[in-house]
């Protein structure tokens, strides 16, 4: 069974969904185009945005061996977010509607 690890991104302090969404979809066409085998790692997107210390959040369920390597493009895209925890895995059946939408590849 596959298991997944979360990513959570921030969005820049104060800075509006439509923005934040903007940047999520042009880092995310980006990395499609230029690197789809990388991409079809990337199982799933949290359904909705949460909110904290005025920042936006989204989550992504990655497969763990890209987990380090996409938090440092994101870093280099200019996302904030946190190191991934590979020890706090998820199975398939944990990321599940309405909370997830799985990637289409």
């Amino acid at each position: 069974m596959k298991e997944f690890v979360c990513i959570e991104i921030a969005s820049l302090p104060e800075e509006t969904k439509a923005a934040f969404s903007q940047r999520l979809t042009l880092f995310w066409s980006n990395l499609l185009r230029s690197d789809a085998v990388f991409f079809e790692k990337v199982y799933a997107e949290c359904s909705h945005f949460t909110s904290r210390d005025s920042r936006l959040h989204r989550g992504y369920a990655v497969e763990p061996e890209i987990a380090n390597d996409l938090h440092d493009r994101l870093l280099n895209a200019g996302f904030s977010l946190l190191r991934p925890d590979l020890q706090d895995l998820y199975s398939q059946f944990e990321i599940v509607p309405p909370e997830w939408m799985q990637i289409e590849h």
